[in-house]
Parts: C-alpha cells; structure tokens; sequence
C-alpha cells in the first residue's frame, strides 16, 4: 500500500524525502541507502531519489544555499566511481567527499571507519 501511494505521489510531482536515519533501531547511513533501494523498487527514478537526498531537503529547511553545486553555494560533494543514475546502489562507490572545503580520500575514510570500528569491538 505505501509503496503504491509513494509511486503515485512521486507521479503527481510530490517533493519527496529520504528520512536522514533517525530514532530507535535505525542505523544512519545503513537506513538512508535502504530507504533509497525501497524508493527505486516503488518505480521512482534514481534521479528523483538523489533530488530527494540533496535539492528537496534543502528546500524542506528553507535552507537555499544547500542542496544543489552552483557558484556561491555550500556544498559537500561525494565523488562515486560509478554512476548513481544508472543503479542507485552506486552511491556505496565512493572515491571520495568534500566536507566543508576539506577532501577526504577513499583512503582516509576506510581508515576512519576502521578506527571507530577498533574502538567499538572491545
């Protein structure tokens, strides 16, 4: 049933959102890319699942400097070795983010993740 009228909604031109992950039991990150799969099984186009993720967040926290890559604007970049809009599990290929004007390599990240990981096992 909710799969059929997010379909729809999505067909009447609704600006739809990707839930950031919070709450009880959820995992961000891990949630956020379920939520997307869940989208693209409803019929909903990748390129409507990344605007939902980036553009209509923004505008949802009437936020107009976010969301979007244009000149004078504030904008972390995530660089994929594969295309989002040709599968949207693609966004999991990273290569690289921009943070707040800062680069962060594959590298740097999985070193990152490692760390937190080393840090939570014991």
């Amino acid at each position: 049933m909710y799969k059929k009228l997010l379909s729809h909604k999505d067909k009447q031109g609704v600006n739809l959102l990707v839930s950031p992950g919070d709450g009880a039991f959820i995992i961000p990150g891990y949630s956020y890319l379920e939520e997307m799969k869940l989208f693209a099984q409803c019929g909903i186009s990748n390129a409507n699942i990344l605007r939902a993720c980036t553009y209509n967040a923004a505008q949802y926290f009437g936020d107009d400097n976010l969301g979007k890559i244009e000149a004078n604007q504030n904008a972390d970049i995530v660089l994929l070795d594969a295309n989002p809009f040709l599968d949207i599990t693609n966004v999991t290929k990273i290569s690289g983010v921009m943070v707040r004007g800062r680069w962060f390599s594959k590298k740097e990240i999985d070193e990152k993740l490692s760390a937190i990981k080393k840090k939570y096992n014991n």
